[in-house]
């Protein structure tokens, strides 16, 4: 042998392969807590969008929309939506469907998210992260609790 090279070693070749698994390891959970993060923060906002929107109608009419079926805007609030989507028409980023409910028996307005037709309902760590970032962070207390089918986020 003349002493030159004209290649990798295999011990050259698992180095970089091991170092390139560990970078992977370390990055890629950051880009997933990341999206989780994101659809967490547009549910938030859907939910907080819609109570400011009751209650902008309820401040101008004196009383609460009747409720509406699950992907339905409440006719009364429609004309709150004219220059952007209605929340209420879109999958909750987190899953499941928005849906409008006023309990005439206890005077109660509240924002639902239910499983839907094509969606199933929000995981127990995506409902949390949403009371987390929206209300107390428990969802057995405050405004933002689990429901019978669901999660409810209550309006009055």
């Amino acid at each position: 042998m003349n002493g030159s090279r004209t290649g990798f070693t295999l011990v050259e070749i698992l180095v970089v392969v091991v170092v390139l698994g560990i970078l992977a390891a370390m990055v890629v959970p950051k880009f997933a807590s990341a999206s989780t993060d994101s659809r967490v923060v547009a549910a938030g906002e859907d939910i907080l969008r819609l109570t400011q929107v009751a209650e902008n109608f309820h401040s101008d009419k004196g009383y609460w929309p009747d409720s509406a079926a699950p992907g339905i805007t409440p006719p009364e609030l429609k004309q709150y939506f004219l220059k952007v989507e209605s929340p209420f028409l879109k999958t909750c980023p987190i899953n499941g469907t928005y849906v409008f409910s006023k309990n005439k028996n206890l005077n109660a307005v509240s924002i639902l998210i239910r499983p839907g037709q094509q969606s199933k309902s929000p995981s127990i760590v995506d409902a949390q992260a949403l009371d987390v970032m929206i209300d107390d962070g428990v969802l057995n207390t405050g405004r933002f609790r689990s429901s019978l089918d669901g999660y409810a986020y209550r309006v009055n």
